[in-house]
């Protein structure tokens, strides 16, 4: 049955987006929320059926869904905005960014053309155009797109965070940290911009801020300047006011006694990503792994075939014993989202444990360029690389991670494997040494110092 679900979910297209097709509304029969919102799409459905050629009504339609994160819907009604008033750049810019959101990028990129067409001096248009392209791998378009937002809004971070990534991507690393400190000098929150400065600041041997940096990045959020998008948000404030409160519980291990509320919000919306991205890791708090698969399925039921739900199903099914659907999961999870980092890195881990450790090493490189530095990724990468038969690629990757996480014992330990394996013996002992100072399991230690002694052997002909 849950391979059913994905694959229909899978083979199932935009309902509504095509502006040469005749609109339809959505259909709100299976959506649960809390009463008020629901009247709220009552009364938006009620004035498109008044006026069925009226854009502005399934504008406001699409922003009714948008900001409670229906984004099936809302692209199904920002299609019939575009097609009753092809002239609005504000239904194009919204249908571009669900489509987006749906993990059609190019179909994203097609829509945000026509809005800029119709509105050239909008500045986020030009920086999401750049992010997306940048996700196709389209660099020239990026930085000319990015460009272009600087020039609009040259006291807004987006476009040049944008132009320090194209930079990075180049490999000119300090034209990045150059971009990037003057970020953070006039938005010091904005966490991605951290991110990508502690990649740059690695790059260019300056290891001990980059681990700075990277540390900050995790509890700094980007604040990016898009009004027409704060119109949407202000919709849906509320409920996701309330899950704030509720996730700090969840953080600081108290998920338990959230879940009764949590139950009843999610009732009200079973397809909020919102609401399952908070859920599910206090469910798993809980043990009530079952459960967790049982709310993510549901939604998926509904229509609701998101990187966050596909991502959090990779997570748990193979703890439950279905591994191989997990890894569906995770691929799907990348299909939708590109950009996503925790999408290519699940589905790099569940790669390696399935043995295809040439294809996880490739997901977890995807991973570790989109910003994600954990320790844990650099070993699983590794390993990958020394049984994917590139132990020298596997020794180069961990010598660069040591420099940014110097006080990780695993990382050396794992790093001490694959010297030995490359017959460097001396090396393999240093850091095998550097392991045990940072009090790296003696257990552990142990079995790969007889690795290296073997190693030490077969060069001396034994």
């Amino acid at each position: 049955m849950r391979a059913g679900i994905l694959a229909t979910l899978i083979a199932t297209g935009c309902s509504n987006a095509t502006p040469g097709a005749e609109p339809a509304i959505p259909d709100t029969s299976t959506v649960r929320a809390a009463p008020e919102v629901l009247e709220l799409f009552d009364e938006r459905t009620a004035q498109v059926r008044r006026a069925p050629r009226d854009g502005a009504s399934w504008l406001a339609l699409g922003m009714a869904y948008d900001s409670h994160q229906l984004f099936h819907m809302a692209e199904a009604a920002y299609g019939g905005a575009v097609h009753n008033a092809p002239d609005e750049p504000r239904a194009w810019y919204h249908l571009a960014r669900m489509r987006a959101e749906l993990g059609l990028l190019e179909e994203a990129l097609e829509a945000m053309a026509r809005s800029i067409e119709l509105e050239e001096d909008y500045a986020p248009s030009h920086w999401r155009t750049g992010f997306w392209s940048l996700d196709l791998g389209r660099r020239d378009e990026a930085e000319r797109a990015f460009t272009r937002a600087t020039e609009l809004a040259p006291e807004d971070g987006a476009g040049h965070v944008g132009l320090a990534r194209v930079a990075l991507e180049r490999g000119a690393s300090e034209v990045a940290v150059a971009r990037l400190e003057a970020v953070l000098e006039r938005d010091p929150r904005n966490g991605y911009a951290r991110q990508l400065l502690g990649r740059a600041y690695k790059d260019v041997g300056r290891t001990e801020e980059a681990v700075a940096e990277l540390e900050m990045a995790q509890h700094a959020r980007p604040i990016w300047n898009d009004s027409w998008l704060l119109e949407i948000q202000r919709e849906g404030t509320s409920l996701l006011d309330r899950l704030e409160r509720i996730r700090a519980e969840v953080r600081a291990g108290r998920g338990a006694g959230a879940l009764e509320v949590l139950e009843e919000i999610r009732r009200e919306n079973p397809t909020n990503i919102a609401v399952l991205s908070t859920l599910t890791p206090a469910l798993v708090q809980s043990g009530r792994i079952d459960r967790a698969i049982e709310v993510n399925e549901e939604a998926l039921r509904l229509g609701r075939d998101h990187t966050r739900v596909h991502l959090n199903l990779a997570l748990l099914l193979p703890q439950k014993g279905a591994f191989d659907l997990g890894l569906e999961h995770a691929r799907r999870a990348v299909e939708l989202n590109p950009a996503s980092a925790d999408a290519h890195l699940q589905h790099g881990r569940l790669l390696f444990e399935a043995g295809r450790n040439e294809e996880a090493a490739g997901e977890l490189e995807r991973a570790l360029d989109r910003g994600n530095d954990r320790v844990s990724t650099h070993v699983t990468l590794a390993r990958a690389r020394a049984l994917a038969g590139a132990p020298e690629q596997a020794a180069r990757g961990l010598e660069l991670a040591v420099s940014s996480h110097a006080e990780s014992g695993e990382l050396f330990a794992v790093l001490a494997t694959v010297r030995a394996e490359l017959s460097d013996i001396d090396g393999a002992w240093e850091a095998w040494r550097s392991s045990s100072r940072l009090g790296y399991p003696r257990s552990l230690l142990e079995g790969i110092a007889d690795r290296i002694r073997e190693a030490e052997a077969r060069g001396r002909g034994e």
